[in-house]
């Protein structure tokens, strides 16, 4: 299990699922912290990947994911599934290691450190500021909060459930993210084969993608949009007071 050093800023702790009150209401999972948390535990796993590799992984679940997205202030939703997992070599030694970080992922040596990000929640091999393209904010991840090694926990049945892990929606402005699936159904893959996660991850300390051109088009008809409501806003009110 990897020692976790939180950001000096966060007080979000990853969770067991008991610490939540789960309520399924359609595809639905609403998540109200109890008043007697169990918190700093993680769910591992060990699986097999196409890469002939055995690779452990290990998810968190944090309550909600408080960053905010650049200026039009999106990204905030209810519930967070975070992941790292490492490879085990011939010799039974941890090898590679590959951190999950929003929707890419970066591959790097195991160190046995998981420092995680104030908000998003972030996993890096690192401790720093890490940057991401605009409109996205930084993340932050001094390492200087908790440190804590969480107690790890199998899966149960609730891995199988399909819905999501709040009631977050999203909606057409660009950023906005609805609540997460749980792990074996989420799209990037790492639950069926983490070798092929893993081959996919950006390399170490390369730092974050570029946004898609779509995406920025988007971004800035979002800002555009704001501000022509904004002045209309302005000008209803400047004509009443007139």
């Amino acid at each position: 299990m990897p020692l976790v050093r939180y950001d000096s800023a966060e007080r979000d702790r990853a969770t067991a699922v008991e610490a939540l009150t789960a309520r399924v209401a359609g595809e639905r999972i609403a998540l109200r912290p109890r008043v007697d948390p169990l918190p700093d535990a993680t769910y591992g796993r060990r699986v097999r990947g196409s890469d002939g590799r055995t690779w452990l992984q290990y998810w968190f679940l944090y309550a909600t994911n408080t960053q905010d997205r650049g200026i039009v202030r999106t990204g905030r939703h209810e519930g967070d599934w975070e992941m790292v997992q490492v490879a085990l070599g011939a010799d039974g030694r941890p090898g590679d290691a590959t951190f999950a970080q929003h929707s890419w992922a970066e591959a790097c040596p195991w160190r046995g450190v998981v420092h995680v990000a104030h908000g998003s929640h972030a996993s890096f091999p690192t401790a720093g500021e890490h940057g991401r393209p605009w409109p996205d904010p930084d993340d932050f991840a001094d390492g200087r909060g908790r440190a804590v090694r969480p107690r790890v926990e199998p899966f149960g049945a609730w891995a199988r459930w399909p819905g999501r892990w709040g009631r977050a929606e999203a909606s057409w402005i660009p950023g906005e993210q609805p609540s997460p699936r749980g792990p074996a159904f989420q799209n990037e893959g790492a639950w069926r084969d983490p070798a092929a996660f893993h081959a996919r991850a950006r390399a170490c300390a390369s730092g974050a993608p570029p946004h898609p051109v779509g995406l920025r088009i988007a971004g800035w008809a979002a800002v555009i949009g704001i501000a022509v409501a904004a002045l209309s806003l302005v000008r209803t009110r400047v004509r009443r007071a007139a």
